[in-house]
């Protein structure tokens, strides 16, 4: 059936028969591989080996990573759009310390000031790792906020507000000094919403199941 079912279980081998008699029940074309996110190889090959034994066999299955798969699936229906390392806290977070000291003069960085105008460059580095793991989790754990700051940041909690501009200022020094035409996350998130939702998209690009197992 069409549609998103969950299966909850404390027990794996619980979900090993579930998944084994939907796959029974339920079969896709024997060319078409099955998909299974998973989050560790240790689960992919467990799950191989007991659908294996319910089934009696079990081929033409692959089981990548959840991050692994989503990329995928977004180079595929965004060939002109694709995430790239430039927005990963690794390499943001020099971006940020470029771009922070220049910031401090404003009333919503007084705090950050008070810990960081003090020509210490470790707190410099300190602050921008920190804020650029942030970010990375926001973009992936919060990606309405991020798209949010994005567009009206007028409507940013004040506890907020400093980050917002420090982020909206980091995308547009990455685009407009760097030149680069990849998005972040959040953004790819969205373009993948409008890209499914058209009215004009064909599906049969898409697998035809993905199962999600394991994952909490």
């Amino acid at each position: 059936m069409p549609g998103f079912h969950l299966y909850s279980s404390n027990k794996l081998e619980i979900l090993a028969d579930t998944f084994a008699d939907l796959v029974q029940a339920q079969p896709i074309s024997p060319l078409q591989k099955e998909i299974i996110l998973v989050q560790s190889r240790g689960m992919a090959r467990w799950l191989a080996m007991e659908t294996a034994a319910r089934l009696t066999i079990w081929a033409n299955c692959d089981c990548p990573f959840p991050n692994t798969f989503i990329r995928k699936i977004y180079k595929l229906l965004l060939p002109e759009k694709s995430e790239v390392s430039v927005f990963g806290k690794e390499f943001s977070l020099w971006h940020i310390m470029n771009i922070l000291p220049e910031m401090l003069h404003d009333p919503h960085f007084s705090k950050v000031a008070a810990y960081v105008d003090t020509g210490d460059d470790l707190k410099l580095y300190q602050l921008a790792r920190e804020a650029a793991d942030l970010f990375d989790q926001y973009t992936l754990f919060r990606p309405r906020m991020i798209l949010g700051w994005e567009n009206d940041i007028k409507q940013v909690p004040t506890d907020q507000v400093w980050q917002s501009i420090l982020w909206c200022r980091l995308v547009n020094h990455l685009h407009q000094h760097l030149k680069l035409p990849e998005q972040h996350r959040a953004k790819l998130l969205q373009f993948f919403e409008e890209k499914i939702t058209d009215p004009a998209f064909n599906p049969a690009a898409l697998p035809p199941r993905i199962s999600v197992f394991g994952i909490s």
